[in-house]
């Protein structure tokens, strides 16, 4: 089957599927600045972390929360090359989400784990809430390759047994390790989520002194412990802090294995990529389904949609097809303090000149911002984050050499943060890296959002 009449059968698909979520915001022009897309206004644009090889010149994949009046950042920083070996990950904190802490080569959340007799690649995942203590997670990868099976993007995903993308791929279990946030430049020991050290780490445990999850204090076992509990919703919910991010799905998330979706271009690999995003459907809208799951695609213009209508992994649907634009890249999607869903994401497609070669990569700018009031009709969209609107040194190519470096901001991570916060800090925040090197987060008030007056 050709590109052009995959593409054609998707859209076929989604006009005929029930409650697919769906774009109808303009159409994205990659011949046009912004791929035709107005630029928010009112938008705070502030480098937590500049590129510099003392440091290491890579720097992606960044996670955001915010609680008890502190912001995190943290992000995986290697030399200069996409999960390599070294790969480890750093954080930042802030109080009032326009200053943020220093890197200087202390700033470390989690080190490599790496050793001499094996090579390893640090990922992290988004920080979680349970009984009211802040806990952050992260997990090896073996280069190359090493996203797979490692990188999560939601809980209880990483929890063992193990359900991270893309399909396909052989799943480590026991491979999370965690620490409590306890509050600015504190953080508790390490600790495997699991009561074994999983196998090929003893060297790493022992050297980085990780301990397993039965010697640490009784509440942090039953606190993880409910991570494991499918007939528990995972906690997100945060009334007291003001914060609407809640990267988890109640009762577990839609199982990798279950998805067999194969590439039309190559059917030995999946249509699917190893990132995804999750949001419950608003109130009043006219599905019955619950909430949603947005994959990246593993090589294809659109992202793909699961809907369930109750909680419980063997109610989710099978992926459709959607026409919502996305360049490859992850994503990220949640609720406003009004009800409405908002989805961040790449959608600017360019395609590669037709003697490209497999190691170049694709351009990605700029980060927008998509809104829908019901959950599945996305019919706002504006640009939020531009790298030709940051600084003369954090532009649209990377600076320093190293492999897998897309020109321009992606992997955006947002969160809404509302009252009860206090009123300086209330607003609508998004995490960037800049040409995987820069560390970007951006501030805009929810008043410069669009406005949605109807949905489909």
């Amino acid at each position: 089957m050709s590109f052009i009449n995959f593409i054609r059968c998707a859209l076929i698909h989604i006009a005929t599927a029930q409650h697919v979520p769906h774009w109808t915001a303009p159409t994205p022009d990659p011949t046009k600045p912004l791929g035709g897309f107005e630029m928010v206004n009112q938008a705070q644009h502030i480098e937590v972390y500049h590129a510099g090889e003392e440091y290491g010149t890579y720097n992606h994949a960044a996670m955001l929360d915010f609680y008890n009046g502190l912001f995190l950042l943290a992000w995986k920083n290697g030399p200069n090359t996409e999960d390599k070996d070294g790969q480890r990950i750093l954080y930042s904190q802030s109080y009032d989400g326009l200053n943020w802490t220093k890197t200087d080569g202390k700033n470390i959340l989690f080190p490599s784990l790496s050793t001499a007799k094996q090579a390893c690649a640090m990922f992290v995942g988004p920080p979680i809430i349970i009984n009211n203590r802040w806990y952050v997670g992260a997990s090896p990868g073996v280069p190359t390759d090493a996203a797979a099976g490692a990188q999560f993007c939601l809980w209880p995903d990483p929890v063992t047994p193990r359900n991270c993308g893309p399909p396909g791929r052989k799943q480590l279990n026991n491979t999370l390790i965690m620490r409590e946030i306890l509050g600015f430049h504190s953080f508790g020991p390490l600790f495997w989520a699991s009561r074994v050290v999983p196998s090929g780490w003893e060297e790493a445990s022992e050297m980085y002194n990780v301990s397993v999850l039965s010697n640490m204090p009784s509440e942090i076992q039953d606190d993880i412990d409910t991570l494991s509990d499918t007939e528990k919703d995972v906690p997100c919910t945060r009334p007291e802090s003001g914060n609407l991010k809640c990267e988890a799905c109640a009762g577990g998330c839609q199982l990798y294995s279950s998805i067999n979706i194969p590439d039309p271009s190559d059917p030995s690999k999946s249509a699917i990529g190893n990132e995804r995003t999750h949001y419950n459907i608003p109130p009043g809208s006219p599905s019955d389904s619950s909430d949603v799951i947005l994959y990246r695609s593993g090589g294809y213009p659109y992202l793909f949609a699961s809907t369930r209508s109750r909680a419980g992994q063997l109610s989710w649907s099978p992926p459709n097809a959607t026409n919502i634009p996305n360049d490859e890249s992850n994503l990220n999607a949640g609720r406003l303090p009004d009800g409405r869903i908002y989805l961040l994401n790449n959608p600017v497609y360019r395609q590669k000149p037709n003697n490209s070669q497999v190691s170049e990569l694709r351009f990605r700018n700029p980060v927008t911002i998509a809104l829908s009031s019901d959950g599945y009709n996305f019919n706002k969209a504006v640009a939020l984050i531009s790298c030709t609107a940051l600084t003369n040194s954090s532009t649209c190519a990377p600076r320093f050499a190293g492999g897998g470096k897309n020109p321009g901001p992606s992997y955006p991570q947002g969160l809404a943060l509302t009252s009860p916060a206090p009123a300086h800090l209330q607003g609508f925040y998004a995490v960037v890296t800049n040409n995987k090197e820069d560390v970007w987060i951006t501030k805009v008030p929810f008043s410069s959002l669009p406005t949605i007056n109807a949905t489909l």
